[in-house]
């Protein structure tokens, strides 16, 4: 079976019983922001009968979303996950600390380090990124503790 065939987890279900969730749903919640910026304060809870107003606008963005996806290769899907994971979280907060164009035009803010570039090869050889990776984060074994004496400027990452 090549990489392309393996199924893969949906690590939403990692942690629920049953694996299967959908029938035990018993009940959710839908909040909405007008822009990416709204702050926290204004973010409000949409009742699920008035979610009819906003459902045609979240059934086109997820469409035109899940259309693009599906267009991508492998290595596309993980970069776009690491920019999901890496740059998306951070953005609203550089937006609003107005470091963001700094960091695009100093810091190559969406450029993917040649190394880490590189390293793709050898990650997916033998199963390791599929496998290995998902149990060390998942049991928190992946992550080595920094001493009480550790100074952060040492590190490879850049503080703006």
């Amino acid at each position: 079976m090549s990489g392309r065939d393996k199924a893969w987890a949906d690590i939403s279900t990692t942690f629920t019983r049953p694996k299967n969730y959908i029938e035990a749903i018993t009940g959710g919640a839908v909040f909405a922001r007008e822009k990416w910026n709204t702050p926290m304060g204004e973010v409000y809870p949409i009742k699920i009968d008035d979610l009819g107003d906003h459902l045609g606008r979240v059934q086109n963005a997820t469409l035109k979303l899940y259309t693009k996806t599906a267009r991508m290769n492998r290595r596309d899907l993980i970069w776009n996950g690491q920019y999901v994971y890496y740059v998306d979280m951070i953005l609203p907060h550089m937006r609003l600390a107005g470091s963001y164009e700094k960091a695009c035009r100093d810091y190559d803010l969406w450029e993917i380090d040649q190394r880490v570039a590189n390293y793709y090869y050898d990650i997916t050889k033998r199963g390791f990124a599929q496998e290995t990776v998902p149990s060390k984060i998942f049991s928190g074994a992946g992550y080595l503790p920094f001493s009480e004496d550790a100074d952060r400027r040492n590190s490879k990452g850049r503080w703006l």
